[in-house]
């Protein structure tokens, strides 16, 4: 197994591993016992010097470049799409989907220079319960959000590319796949008078789609905002997003230590000339915003996947995010 004699992961001397690099390694060593012939791995930081990026990929995909974890990727587009880079491989498939053209254009160039193969995502057409994709018509999918579309063009295009390289599927696949596909935390529909949507978008641009899905699908209704974030995420950048809603605000935090104190949410909504509550429990700020929220309007609690995942707890959801 992994673990020593203590149950801990060892390192080499005077190494240590970070908490996602131990989850990393004991998510492969899952795997292997469980004897998966196809794992999906998703980055949690950037691409290049991420703990999943130990692995061989038979096929990578580039999904979309946003303003996230600038501190370590960079401070531009350009500078993060290189950091994402770093998950290409020689004389493998890499898949791009819808961003800047630039950026788009630029992570082409990169995988040229690696002798890797890169393949650009097309636009779907049509909605969710029924669109098109290359040689495919009326497909679905449950999850909300017209990014979600631009999502399953990534994910057609990987199958291709496994299928040409010796690991075909069936048609009937794809659609059952596609019809079946659920994403916990992310703009989760919770009915109810008012409904609630969960969505942990983090960033500038996660919060961006977030903002367009209310406006397209929720207009004119009064919305309210419970929102908590890590302290390290752009929260001035995501005040000036959301407030494109005109919520009732009520803000709170998650219990982890990355998250922004109470204090300082004051401080920056005294800057932005924000009106609203403050609580120190997430639950708390969910019940007073749904006890205040008329049956009619929207309550959307966002900002972070820890406190998404904590009200799903709270709520008695099935288990998808912690």
């Amino acid at each position: 197994g992994l673990s020593d004699a203590d149950g801990g992961i060892p390192a080499g001397e005077g190494e240590r591993l970070t908490w996602f690099e131990k989850a990393t390694l004991l998510a492969f060593e899952a795997f292997r016992r469980e004897g998966v012939e196809f794992a999906v791995l998703e980055v949690g930081l950037g691409g290049r010097l991420d703990a999943t990026n130990a692995a061989e990929p038979l096929a990578s995909a580039i999904v979309s470049i946003g303003l996230d974890h600038t501190e370590v990727l960079g401070a531009t587009l350009s500078e993060i799409a290189r950091e994402k880079a770093g998950v290409l491989r020689p004389w493998r498939p890499l898949v791009l989907g819808a961003m800047p053209e630039p950026v788009r254009e630029e992570l082409r160039r990169l995988a040229l220079e690696e002798e890797a193969f890169p393949i650009l995502a097309g636009e779907p057409v049509g909605d969710r319960r029924n669109f098109s994709y290359a040689d495919f018509t009326e497909l679905s999918i449950p999850l909300e959000g017209r990014h979600q579309l631009a999502n399953a063009a990534v994910a057609i295009e990987l199958l291709w590319a496994l299928a040409v390289r010796g690991w075909p599927w069936f048609e009937t696949e794809l659609r059952e796949g596609l019809a079946a596909v659920s994403h916990p935390g992310r703009l989760e529909r919770v009915e109810g008078a008012p409904p609630l949507i969960l969505d942990g978008a983090h960033n500038p641009q996660a919060l961006e789609a977030l903002v367009r899905y209310i406006q397209e699908e929720f207009t004119g209704r009064p919305i309210s905002v419970v929102l908590a974030m890590s302290k390290e995420k752009d929260h001035r950048a995501a005040l000036g997003i959301l407030r494109a809603l005109r919520p009732k605000w009520y803000f709170t935090v998650f219990p982890n230590e990355r998250s922004l104190p109470l204090e300082r949410w004051r401080e920056l909504a005294a800057a932005e000339g924000l009106a609203g509550e403050f609580f120190e429990a997430p639950e708390a700020a969910l019940v007073k915003a749904r006890a205040e929220t008329p049956p009619e309007g929207l309550v959307v609690a966002t900002g972070s996947l820890f406190l998404v995942g904590h009200l799903r707890e709270g709520l008695g959801l099935d288990p998808g995010i912690t």
